[in-house]
């Protein structure tokens, strides 16, 4: 009988491991929007990878990551993300904005790179 119990409550105890795995993951997401609205990107960027390594295939949160690096100044980390974001759900009107307009902006900065160091990247990304 001991055994039994035992049993039953190592099987609980593993449900509600892994119930909060989920929960958890949701939260990260949302801690980061959190960060992102109030400027705090380099913790947007932490949460946002975190999340994204429970749901690798999450276009909106690929999404999310590269406005943070954009905003952090890591501009080819910014690039494979939207990349990324946009092979993931090509159809997507938030991605796909951001993308182009992050490409006008990179375009522009590219030849530039060597003179100015730091450059500020334009407002309006959407995070989802």
């Amino acid at each position: 009988m001991k055994k039994c119990s035992l049993l039953l409550g190592v099987i609980a105890l593993c449900g509600i491991v892994v119930s909060c795995a989920g929960i958890t993951e949701k939260s990260d997401s949302k801690f980061a929007l959190e960060a992102a609205r109030k400027g705090l990107w380099k913790e947007a960027l932490f949460r946002w990878k975190m999340a994204l390594e429970k749901d690798p295939n999450n276009a909106k949160l690929h999404n999310n990551l590269a406005v943070a690096y954009e905003n952090e100044g890591e501009y080819d980390l910014a690039l494979k993300e939207y990349r990324i974001a946009r092979r993931l759900d090509p159809g997507n009107y938030n991605i796909n904005n951001n993308y182009n307009s992050f490409l006008r902006f990179y375009q522009k900065l590219k030849p530039e790179e060597e003179e100015k160091e730091t450059e500020e990247p334009p407002p309006g990304r959407r995070i989802q």
